[in-house]
């Protein structure tokens, strides 16, 4: 398994597809495996919604993104 995953998990989008739940239940699967979860929800929003760049959500979106494949990829 990989050692690490980031899941930005949006549950206006993903409710109506994949419940949060089950977002859940994957990074706890995940975890089991040893693999580092980072699970972050952001309620009431929709896939595609890091394009707004104003956005609170959005920015964390992207900043976790960056921090993740900059560690994951060992970029300086």
């Amino acid at each position: 398994p990989p050692r690490s995953t980031l899941f930005p998990y949006t549950t206006l989008f993903r409710s109506q597809i994949i419940p949060v739940e089950n977002g859940k239940q994957l990074a706890e699967e995940a975890k089991a495996l040893g693999t580092k979860v980072d699970l972050v929800i952001y309620p009431g929003e929709s896939h595609g919604f890091g394009a707004r760049w104003d956005d609170k959500n959005a920015t964390d979106a992207i900043n976790r993104a960056i921090v993740f494949l900059k560690k994951e990829l060992q970029v300086k």
